[in-house]
C-alpha cells in the first residue's frame, strides 16, 4: 500500500491511498509547486504485452471398453474394485467393462483378485487425446485401485505419458498380464485384458 500526501496552498492537507498489484513499484519525480500544490509524478504499471496463441478443442467424450481374457483354467480373477479419476463411470455390459469419460485428462482402474491370492490393478484412460495404459501387480496390503488411480497424475505420470497401446509385465509367480488396445484412435477404444 502507498500513501501519497498532497497540500493544499490553504495548508489542508488530503491523503490518498492506493494499492497496486503484486510485482508493481513505484517511482516517485522530484515534486514541484504549483499555486500552493504540490505534485509528484507517479509511474506504476509497466506495459506488458502478451500474444497467446489458443487451440480449442472440442469436449468429446470417450468410452473404453475393456474384454478379459484369462488363459489358464486353473486360476480365475475376479474385479473387486472400480475406480474412476474426475468423472466417470464403470459399467458390465454384455460381459465386457466399459469406461466412459466426458473427456480427455482423466482414468479408471479395475482392480483383479484371483482364487490363489494374486492381484494386480490395470488402469486405462486418455490423456492429451490418446489412449494409454498401465498395469500394476503385486500389490502390498494398502494399495488399492483407489491409492493407484490418483498416483497417474501424481508419482506414475511417465507410465501415463508414454501412451502405451499394449502392454505386459509378470508377477513375482510369472504370470503375464497384458493389455492391447485393438481399436487404438477415436473416441470410441477397444481394448484386451489378457491374464496368463
Amino acid at each position: 500500500m502507498s500513501t501519497y500526501i498532497f497540500n493544499g496552498g490553504g495548508g489542508g492537507a488530503a491523503t490518498v491511498q492506493a494499492s497496486l498489484p503484486s510485482g508493481y513499484s513505484t517511482n516517485t519525480g522530484s515534486g514541484h509547486s504549483s499555486g500552493g500544490l504540490t505534485t509528484e509524478t507517479v509511474y506504476a504499471l509497466p506495459t506488458l504485452f502478451l500474444v497467446y496463441r489458443l487451440t480449442i478443442f472440442p469436449r468429446t467424450s470417450y468410452k473404453i471398453t475393456a474384454q478379459v481374457h484369462q488363459i489358464n483354467p486353473a486360476v480365475f480373477f475376479h474385479v473387486v474394485e472400480q475406480t474412476v479419476m474426475w468423472k466417470g463411470a464403470w459399467n458390465l455390459v454384455d460381459g465386457a467393462y466399459v469406461l466412459t469419460m466426458p473427456g480427455s485428462g482423466t482414468c479408471g482402474s479395475l482392480r483383479f483378485v484371483s482364487d490363489t491370492g494374486e492381484d494386480f490393478v490395470i488402469t486405462l484412460g486418455v490423456h492429451n487425446y490418446k489412449r494409454w495404459g498401465d498395469i500394476v501387480t503385486d500389490l502390498d496390503y494398502d494399495n488399492t485401485g483407489v491409492t493407484i488411480t490418483p498416483q497417474y497424475y501424481g508419482g506414475r505420470t511417465q507410465q501415463r505419458e508414454k501412451q502405451l497401446t499394449t502392454y505386459n509385465v509378470n508377477n513375482v509367480k510369472g504370470r503375464n498380464f497384458q493389455f492391447n488396445y485393438t481399436v487404438a484412435k477415436g473416441n470410441d477404444l477397444k481394448v484386451k485384458i489378457i491374464i496368463g
